[in-house]
């Protein structure tokens, strides 16, 4: 089952400034990437997400050069959680029309548990807003932990789908 989440209308936790304007959120500096040493940071970042989850190279490359080609051409972004001067948390924002979709929350093992990935997605409504977005959406598997992290930030769950597969 998946779950859909939007920001609570009352908020829940704090929201740190916009990527667009910088800032910290949680004691992390946030910034959208926009120039080849943020989008050197987050290829890393995303060689570090897709080894822990069993991809080979020529997929990892093909999603890095997919991520490069949706910047340039449809209105998504990547942003990215730095400790200190190291990327330590990526997360992408796609719009369509008046709806920002939040998707690929990753932190990096060594720094997960710290807060990196919420302030990521806490930033994220700002971010949003500041596109010309009216509502922020996410989605996520019921795993057990998910669906609480997302609550515990803020969200609110506004549906939920199951997802059906058959093998060819």
């Amino acid at each position: 089952m998946v779950h859909a989440f939007s920001p609570s209308p009352s908020g829940g936790g704090s929201n740190p400034p916009s990527p667009s304007g910088g800032g910290q959120g949680g004691g992390f500096r946030i910034i959208c990437v926009d120039d080849e040493a943020s989008w050197s940071d987050l290829e890393e970042s995303i060689r570090t997400d897709t080894r822990e989850h069993g991809w080979n190279t020529a997929m990892t490359e093909q999603y890095i050069a997919l991520s490069r080609w949706r910047a340039a051409k449809t209105p998504h972004r990547f942003c990215l959680a730095y400790d200190r001067e190291r990327a330590v948390a990526h997360v992408g924002l796609f719009q369509h029309g008046p709806i920002a979709y939040l998707h690929g929350l990753y932190t990096r093992p060594d720094a997960r548990r710290r807060g990196a990935g919420g302030a990521l997605t806490l930033a994220m409504p700002a971010e949003a807003d500041a596109i010309g977005s009216a509502r922020l959406t996410l989605q996520c598997i019921d795993d057990g932990y998910l669906p609480g992290y997302y609550r515990r930030l803020g969200y609110r769950a506004v549906g939920e789908q199951h997802l059906w597969n058959k093998p060819v």
